[in-house]
């Protein structure tokens, strides 16, 4: 029985309890501000995908263009955030950071508010681009806090449980959304906005902050730094450029986005044949996070360090060509709704059960300014890179729902990415 028991479960001293806590509660509240609005952003997706627009004379699918608007923003923004991070005490990177995202959905909250129809349309594309945004800094700085506290060690101990209370956090923020869906049901979701889920966001994100205070390091055996991170706006460019391991794991993360959104939009083709009514796939969409989400725990909590611990970064990076290859090949074959629900669920348990989790690890063993600058950068721009290239590959026909198995090469690229850039960290 305790052999079984070690093998499972990662040791746990005495010390890592109170951290371990916070890490726990701090991710899940910072999961729940996004999940409950994640439903609202992929009915505005297939809202939005079922008239193009016309921009000087041409036809643009809104998707892609949305798409081409958060990987420019997210270039644009990440040397003002390495800017900004080289001129701060490390442990005030959530409170400044955070509080800025809270700023911008008062912001949101007043264009609903006050504006009138279009100005609520317009608000409503822009709430679009900058739920994407969103969505990858939060999680991408609680990470960067996280692997500047825990080493790589602690990171395949604990990394599996600390994602656990973000799936806990997930689940409870599409359970707000799925109880308060009435509020975005009705022939367009501009009309109103989300204004209860937004007000939602804000209280979970201020709790972020409390307890994210005491998760920095300053006098550390694991790290001999000083609080202040220093550097330039251009660091994390220039690790992009010049450092293996950043490279190497940049283009995997460019590789897994593409074939991510080539998929995701494959899928909203599926649903929009399935239903028209915007209510009842507002309630599909938080389904599937209340299906996955209890899924993707029970693996965080049995199975995550035991994976990567047994297996190691290698295998865990190189499967996911595998797993989007079988992804193609249902589509392929089985194009209904029912394939969409267990591929969302087969993708999903992988990403956050296991590749998310092995990823932070492999940020863990960098350097501190990589740690806080080119993690960002890769999680972002570079992330929001692979979602244009897959908008634009979906949007040209390049590969369509109809001849999904073009997308195979690409996933074999991926598994091929994924093996050099774990043998470039060792």
């Amino acid at each position: 029985m305790n052999t079984i028991s070690e093998r499972f479960f990662p040791s746990i001293g005495k010390e890592d309890y109170l951290p371990l806590l916070k890490a726990f509660g701090f991710f899940f509240f910072v999961l729940a501000s996004w999940y409950a609005l994640r439903p609202i952003r992929n009915e505005l997706a297939v809202e939005f995908g079922y008239e193009d627009l016309i921009i000087l004379g041409f036809s643009v699918n809104p998707i892609s263009l949305l798409l081409t608007v958060g990987a420019l923003f997210m270039l644009c923004i990440n040397p003002i955030y390495s800017y900004v991070i080289s001129k701060i005490d490390g442990s005030k990177v959530v409170l400044y950071c955070y509080s800025f995202f809270i700023v911008n959905f008062v912001l949101f909250l007043c264009g609903w508010t006050l504006l009138e129809d279009q100005g609520r349309i317009w608000t409503a594309y822009i709430f679009y681009v900058w739920l994407n945004v969103y969505s990858l800094l939060v999680v991408s700085i609680f990470w960067a806090t996280l692997i500047n506290f825990f080493n790589s060690d602690d990171g395949r101990r604990l990394f599996g449980i600390i994602s656990a209370g973000g799936s806990l956090g997930a689940f409870f923020g599409t359970s707000v959304t799925q109880y308060f869906a009435l509020e975005v049901c009705g022939s367009d979701i501009s009309d109103t906005g989300p204004s209860f889920l937004i007000i939602f966001s804000i209280v979970c994100l201020c709790i972020s902050i409390f307890l994210a205070r005491d998760l920095h390091v300053e006098d550390s055996n694991n790290f001999s730094e000083k609080k202040e991170i220093g550097g330039s706006a251009g660091d994390a460019i220039r690790s992009l450029i010049s450092v293996p391991e950043v490279r190497n794991i940049a283009v995997y993360v460019l590789l897994f986005t593409t074939l991510a959104t080539i998929a995701w939009m494959m899928s909203l083709d599926i649903i929009r044949e399935w239903s028209s009514d915007p209510c009842e796939r507002t309630s599909y969409f938080s389904f599937v996070e209340q299906v996955v989400i209890p899924l993707t725990l029970i693996m965080q909590v049995l199975f995550s360090s035991f994976l990567m611990r047994r297996f190691g970064t290698l295998i865990i990076l190189v499967i996911y060509g595998l797993l989007f290859a079988i992804a193609f090949s249902v589509y392929y074959l089985f194009p209904v709704i029912a394939a969409v629900f267990t591929i969302s669920i087969m993708q999903r348990l992988f990403e956050y059960g296991l590749n998310k989790p092995t990823r932070e690890t492999y940020y863990a063993d960098m350097k501190k300014n990589d740690r806080y600058k080119s993690t960002v950068l890769v999680d972002t721009f570079i992330s929001r890179t692979g979602d244009l290239t897959g908008g634009w590959i979906v949007g040209f026909g390049l590969i369509t729902l109809s001849i999904s198995w073009a997308a195979l090469p690409l996933a074999l690229l991926l598994s091929l990415t994924g093996y050099k850039a774990a043998k470039s960290i060792r």
